[in-house]
């Protein structure tokens, strides 16, 4: 073994932390320690009952080709690795399997020619028929592995099994926060084996009071009756399985508590289904399952003895019922999903604005700030935060302008353009955006993009970047703005843009309601208006 410093090691170990924070890093962490041994390889490899990914340091498209895969998971030592224990470094192949493992078709085919000879390996993770490996080898010409090598590794696993465990309680808690947090029913999401990765507020809610039929021992989830704790386990089972190596379980409902003569206990709705799978060293990590909590009314609605009066007299069947309720879960998932989206697509949209300098928010259809970019947090001359999570404009008279736009209630949003007057230059224009235009989107809730420009005289016409990122034009209407933008006429403006000029009407006047201008001149006089707040 080479001469090792100390700050040799602890340069690996901060590049270790530093990608359990950003999992891009885990390249540079798997470099580390290839350079750190001497090694000739290595790698997080991840192994899964039907595919295998791994994060290498020395990228290499071949090896990780279907036919690679293919003869990775036949070999024989593949499934055995699965079995060692976590956190313990050991000589790989091992030595008793090394004659047998020359001869295989993955030693020959893949390991002998890009000098993968002798290796040290870690089991760093074992979850739900998965495990994930690291692996750093040598070559034939290179010294093997030696009892001080082994006893380095040994002391850098713990580094990386905690920073692993870092990343993917980051990567939990950052798609909670971003989507469950402030829902007004209980979101958890667990593993495979009903242990709580995160929980939002209202499930927390849930879980402390005493009529609860859910609670929580030793981190896990259980209910009050044994049959719902082994029914709420299948369920939960069955979201994070796949079907066929492709398709994900579906989960399903559960009412707890399903005794009803335990009346002195809250009833709650349990809909169970899989979540986006977190990551672990880069690579795709167990597999979640999200729980949503609702809770049944105790009071019997207004008119719900008429609808089942309905049932009796034949005006709905049973398997109609039947049906709907089936659906019912679908649905609930539908909803969620869409409402994740609908926030993930918001903060795409402003960091996109952020790149080009413009700082931007995303308001809800009630006000409430949904999301911002960076430049949107550090300006504050132009936006003051108002009560309940909304934003004002600082000068009150452009803020009476941008309050009427936010709060429009009568038919779709329109988009307006408001001055906002200003002792510092450069006047500043506050553009408010629709984000929903054609699309009937029932959950989204993201609905008003917020866009602050400089005006500055220029003869710059907007890249299609601009355009879009702004007003939300379609590749044809950019094509179009654009060109107009440079001064042409509008039927040269329709040649250029490859447009029929019959047609070219109908996309002006879509580009006239997106930018919320009436005539060409304005038009004109507003794309040349965009400016970012910094180069």
């Amino acid at each position: 073994m080479a001469d090792v410093t100390t700050e040799a090691v602890s340069a690996v170990v901060g590049r270790v932390y530093e990608a359990a924070y950003d999992q891009e890093r885990w390249f540079d962490a798997v470099t580390s320690l290839r350079d750190l041994f001497g090694g000739s390889r290595a790698c997080i490899l991840h192994v899964s009952p039907r595919t295998a990914k791994a994060v290498a340091s020395d990228l290499d498209p071949e090896l990780s080709s279907q036919k690679a895969i293919d003869t990775l998971m036949r070999d024989p030592l593949t499934a055995a690795s699965a079995a060692l224990p976590v956190g313990k470094v050991y000589r790989w192949p091992p030595p008793p399997d090394e004659p047998a493992f020359r001869r295989s078709e993955l030693w020959q085919d893949w390991l002998r020619p890009r000098d993968i000879y002798k290796g040290l390996a870690c089991n760093l993770i074992a979850a739900n028929g998965s495990h994930w490996i690291l692996s750093v080898d040598r070559g034939p010409r290179q010294d093997a592995f030696g009892k001080e090598d082994i006893e380095l590794l040994q002391k850098i696993v713990p580094h990386v099994l905690r920073a692993g465990q870092i990343g993917r309680r980051l990567e939990n808690t950052s798609a909670l926060a971003s989507a469950f947090a402030r829902l007004p029913f209980g979101v958890l999401l667990v593993n495979g084996h009903c242990q709580i990765a995160q929980m939002n507020e209202a499930a927390e809610a849930i879980l402390a009071r005493r009529d609860s039929p859910l609670t929580l021992k030793d981190g896990t989830i259980v209910a009050t009756g044994v049959q719902d704790t082994q029914e709420l386990q299948r369920l939960v089972v069955d979201a994070c399985s796949l079907v066929d190596g492709v398709m994900r379980g579906t989960g399903g409902t559960l009412l707890v508590p399903s005794d009803r003569q335990r009346s002195d206990l809250a009833r709650l709705v349990l809909s169970v289904a899989s979540f986006v799978d977190a990551r672990a060293y880069s690579l795709a990590s167990e597999r979640c399952a999200m729980i949503m909590m609702t809770e049944v009314a105790c009071r019997i609605p207004d008119g719900f003895e008429m609808h089942v009066h309905g049932l009796e007299d034949g005006a709905h069947e049973p398997e109609h019922f039947a049906l709907l309720d089936r659906l019912r879960p679908d649905m609930a998932r539908a909803s969620l999903a869409a409402t994740r989206l609908g926030l993930e697509r918001a903060r795409g949209t402003v960091n996109a604005l952020a790149t080009i300098g413009l700082p931007a928010a995303v308001l809800a259809g009630n006000g409430r700030v949904r999301a911002t970019n960076t430049l949107f947090d550090q300006e504050k001359t132009l936006f003051v935060a108002t009560a309940f999570g909304g934003i004002a404009l600082a000068n009150p008279e452009s803020n009476r302008l941008f309050q009427m736009a936010v709060q429009a209630r009568d038919g779709e949003p329109v988009s307006r353009s408001i001055p906002l007057r200003s002792a510092l230059p450069p006047p500043v224009v506050v553009h408010v955006l629709p984000l929903k235009r054609d699309a009937h989107d029932l959950f989204g809730g993201c609905d008003l993009l917020i866009v602050a420009t400089a005006i500055s005289a220029s003869a710059l016409v907007p890249s299609p970047t601009i355009l879009t990122g702004l007003f939300d034009l379609t590749a044809a209407e950019v094509r179009l703005a654009t060109a107009l933008a440079k001064g042409l006429n509008l039927q040269a403006a329709a040649a250029e843009a490859g447009l029929q000029f019959s047609t070219v009407r109908t996309y002006l006047n879509r580009i006239f309601r997106k930018t919320g201008t009436n005539q060409q001149s304005q038009l004109v006089a507003l794309l040349k208006s965009a400016h970012p707040f910094q180069q």
